[in-house]
């Protein structure tokens, strides 16, 4: 099949002819997919996808996992298999999604990205300058958050589309024991669109919003999905020409790859980029039963968190952790550990997570990055955790939840690490 990818300036999509239209919510993005019931919902045949809130369950970071017996149909080695799996997984930040099949051995392959673009399993996730696509919530509601996806059969998203779809990958559940069919998920940029509150196809269908604001309330898989969306769309829009030459790029390998155009580019030919993600820090430091929490000039009145920075070319993560703290307070520090990580598509990061000890105590802030920090005594936060109310903030609140400043918090007061 023809590369349709090759020239920028060409009729976006020439090669897909889609004869359907209408929009679906697809089945969530869970690892265990069976566990969600599919309804027809109205005269438009809309499929949305039902939790099973009311069965007997566990809170898994932020996923409610309902026994298996009165969920689904499910074999038991199919249940064996996701017990096993259940209590020996570590929990994950948000935002990652271990379980996503991510198919990068098939990227190269056109025809299949054809094939797999128009099945009927496949689902687009919207993204628009920055914002991901969810379901509108009440007024004033904070408690559940859920993503909306596009059918690719839709007669309009092509022309407002601002660049090929990218696929994200395949979230396969149980499909290896036969019990569910995989969905393959792609991101598509709409930023071409003016304003999606007035465009017709979209209005009635949810919302698009900063997903630091609705991945907090989001069932995990979900969240990460489209913080995968937003960082992937983000880094093709800030890509648009090669950095060796000024020339245009094009998009290849399935959104994997932006090539250069101009065959004169290097020596070798034309220069292809690769999506980057930027290597960050972040770190509790502690002494004894107290920590070090600091606040941001650009931080929301009252908000602590913990201190972070980006890691700089030729440092090890370790290194950066005593580097980016002593800058920005002063403060020495030793047995420097390794947490967790977690993606932070604002708007391409990886968030690497430390613990480390404090060798000296006084604090000098640096003025540019910190607007205070300060020792804070176990007690005293465990104290004033819940003390936040969005609608009457409280002198002083942590960090957000859903973010690995917060998990490091959490763990240390907590004595989980």
């Amino acid at each position: 099949m023809e590369d349709w990818t090759d020239d920028p300036e060409r009729t976006r999509y020439g090669c897909f002819l889609p004869d359907l239209t209408g929009l679906a919510r697809a089945p969530p993005v869970a690892s265990l997919p069976c566990l969600n019931r599919v309804i027809q919902h109205g005269k438009d045949k809309r499929q949305y996808a039902v939790f099973l809130k009311n069965s007997a369950g566990f809170l898994n970071n932020r996923r409610l996992i309902p026994d298996l017996s009165t969920a689904c149909p499910v074999s038991d080695k199919a249940q064996a298999i996701m017990t096993m799996t259940l209590s020996n997984q570590r929990p994950h930040n948000l935002y990652s999604h271990p379980s996503l099949d991510r198919m990068a051995v098939k990227r190269r392959d056109q025809q299949f990205y054809a094939k797999r673009f128009y099945a009927g399993k496949t689902r687009l996730v919207p993204v628009w300058r920055g914002k991901v696509f969810v379901e509108r919530m009440p007024e004033g509601a904070r408690d559940a958050a859920s993503p909306v996806y596009i059918s690719p059969q839709v007669e309009w998203w092509p022309e407002y589309a601002a660049s090929a779809p990218i696929l994200l990958g395949e979230a396969s559940g149980l499909a290896e024991v036969g019990d569910v069919d995989a969905v393959t998920y792609f991101a598509i940029d709409l930023s071409q669109i003016p304003d999606p509150e007035a465009f017709g196809p979209l209005r009635d269908l949810g919302v698009f919003v900063d997903l630091r604001r609705a991945g907090p309330i989001m069932d995990g898989a979900e969240a990460a999905l489209l913080a995968y969306a937003k960082g992937m769309t983000a880094w093709h829009r800030q890509h648009k020409f090669c950095g060796v030459c000024g020339g245009p790029t094009a998009m290849r390998e399935a959104g994997f790859v932006r090539a250069c155009l101009d065959p004169n580019c290097t020596e070798n030919g034309p220069t292809l980029h690769h999506p980057r993600t930027d290597p960050a820090v972040i770190m509790l430091v502690s002494d004894g039963d107290r920590c070090l929490l600091g606040r941001g000039k650009n931080f929301p009145e009252g908000m602590y968190s913990t201190l972070a920075g980006f890691v700089e070319p030729g440092e090890s993560l370790e290194d950066a952790v005593a580097r980016e703290i002593h800058e920005e307070v002063n403060v020495r520090v030793g047995n420097i550990r390794y947490h967790s990580s977690q993606p932070w598509p604002f708007p391409g990061s990886i968030m690497v997570g430390f613990y480390a000890e404090a060798e000296t105590t006084d604090i000098t802030i640096d003025p540019n990055e910190i607007a205070d920090a300060g020792w804070y005594e176990r007690d005293w936060l465990l104290e004033r955790q819940h003390a936040h109310d969005e609608d009457n903030p409280a002198p002083f609140t942590l960090s957000r939840p859903g973010s690995i400043a917060r998990r490091l918090i959490d763990d240390w007061l907590f004595k989980k690490a």
